[in-house]
């Protein structure tokens, strides 16, 4: 940003070349307006937008009743295109195994449900299997139930045997408030208390003045208590406006996939963004830990409205909630993105809901809207097992597996004690034959997480944790056929 406002990737601009493979030349002729070009990766999206008018001449404009808007934009190809082949039933790629990434995964946890119902025993017993790392809360003081709500995580934690990550938002009386917070904190594990402000919150960082206000009320109960700071809203908030880092001890903010775009490409081209968001916050941020709260599949607020939003339409979802939460490609696409974070050196993270449309899993009382949310009362989505499937991993190293082709196959391994433990995931529709390599001579177990499965996952995950199958390793190389969607387990033998 400059004097408030932001700036495009480069000056605005009446004509656009842009090359591209096998000599292909694009250009942009526009008319009517300057445009400009934005680097949409600062939210994590792997694309860039261009548009108009010039964002240096202000945001929004007016537009007066009658007022007419002229606009043209030209497209013309040179070069060869070549031919597009039709997809096959089975594509071929590969997983290589490289070498030590010298990071380990980071500490991964959940968010506390935004539904009022607590944890049944069931879903506290299954949660705690995943050993999360810490459950998430937010806590708004202008909420006069905030009280209630931290009562509410603090059972939720000790139901699963976990600590507390607080996402605390200021306002009103914030000494008094940050008084009774203090007073009801006494003896509660904290992995860290995340501290905002309403009025900046999704749109800046944290005020270093905030951070150090925290840390004088809550000093003399909690005096090693990890104290962060960043922002609610997205990766661009936090590099826009970057935080003063003096009094931190953490840098948080946000990422989801969907800012831009809603299509299964536009959401596997977005991890690669997720990655290079930790990167680039290091590159200000020095050796503070980064806190990636939260990874949703959906923005969970409208960080652009300007006045109360309605409520949803009776028989329409909330707009932070997909469908897919509870699909197989959500299962793949997670895949994707912990190791993205991984591979980034984020110090954790936290992904989606405990329980719900917008968790791990269903509710006792079922989806409030099953045409469009087809879950059923109780079902454990696949992306729980995921989680599951590190949770006995937290401590390995973690090693590059670069794929040949990262929008169609992605996958994170872990060496411990002398063995892998592997996740590959198939992020199209289409069948996928992957070769993954080198590895040591001898077999591989096996489990499957795909359509021929999920069922049996979904209604009766003690049964299904037991499922495998064996493959032998032939030439330091496995030869895997993988479904749609289909995140496979591979474990190989001591």
């Amino acid at each position: 940003m400059e004097n408030g406002l932001e700036i495009p990737l480069f000056p605005s601009f009446s004509s656009l070349a842009v090359a591209l493979a096998s000599d292909i030349e694009v250009r942009f002729k526009f008319e009517g307006d300057l445009f400009e070009t934005e680097d949409q990766r600062n939210w994590t999206d792997g694309s860039f937008k261009t548009y108009c008018t010039p964002i240096s001449l202000g945001y929004p404009h007016t537009a007066r009743s009658g007022q007419e808007f002229h606009q043209k934009v030209t497209i013309e190809v040179s070069g060869i295109v070549p031919g597009v082949a039709l997809p096959t039933l089975r594509e071929k790629t590969r997983l290589t195994v490289g070498k030590p990434a010298g990071h380990a995964l980071p500490r991964i946890g959940f968010g506390i449900a935004g539904h009022v119902e607590g944890l049944r025993p069931r879903q506290a017993r299954l949660l705690s299997q995943l050993r999360p790392a810490h459950l998430k809360a937010e806590l708004h003081f202008r909420d006069a139930q905030w009280g209630a709500e931290l009562d509410r995580a603090i059972r939720a934690a000790d139901q699963v045997g976990t600590s507390l990550e607080l996402a605390v938002f200021l306002g009103g009386d914030i000494e008094a408030e940050l008084d009774l917070l203090r007073q009801r904190l006494v003896g509660v594990p904290l992995a860290r208390l995340l501290v905002f402000h309403e009025a900046e919150a999704a749109v800046a960082s944290t005020s270093s003045r905030w951070v150090e206000v925290l840390r004088k009320r809550l000093r003399s109960t909690s005096p090693d208590l990890v104290i962060g700071g960043g922002t609610n809203g997205n990766f661009a908030e936090l590099n826009r406006a970057r935080p003063d880092i003096e009094h931190m001890d953490a840098v948080s903010y946000t990422i989801n996939p969907q800012v831009h775009a809603s299509d299964e490409r536009s959401l596997i081209e977005a991890l690669s963004g997720q990655k290079d968001t930790v990167l680039t916050a290091r590159s200000f941020c020095g050796a503070l830990p980064i806190c990636v709260s939260s990874v949703t599949l959906k923005p969970p607020f409208n960080q652009a409205a300007t006045e109360e939003e309605l409520p949803p339409a009776p028989n329409e979802l909330p707009a932070s909630v997909d469908p897919r939460q509870m699909s197989l490609f959500t299962a793949a696409w997670t895949v994707g993105s912990i190791r993205a974070l991984t591979m980034g050196g984020a110090a954790s993270a936290t992904y989606y809901e405990t329980t719900g449309w917008r968790g791990l899993i269903e509710t006792d009382r079922g989806s409030p809207l099953p045409d469009r949310f087809r879950s059923r009362p109780g079902m454990v989505f696949p992306v729980y097992y995921v989680f599951a499937d590190l949770a006995d991993a937290m401590n390995a190293e973690a090693v590059a597996l670069a794929p040949s082709d990262p929008l169609c196959v992605t996958g994170l391994a872990l060496w411990n004690e002398e063995r892998w433990r592997m996740l590959v995931s198939n992020l199209t529709p289409s069948v996928q034959e992957v070769t993954v390599g080198p590895l040591s001579a001898g077999s591989v177990t096996l489990r499957r997480l795909n359509e021929n499965t999920a069922r049996l996952a979904m209604f009766e995950p003690e049964g299904f944790q037991q499922v495998r199958e064996s493959q032998t390793v032939r030439g330091k190389e496995v030869l895997l056929t993988l479904n749609p969607y289909e995140t496979l387990r591979l474990d190989t033998e001591r």
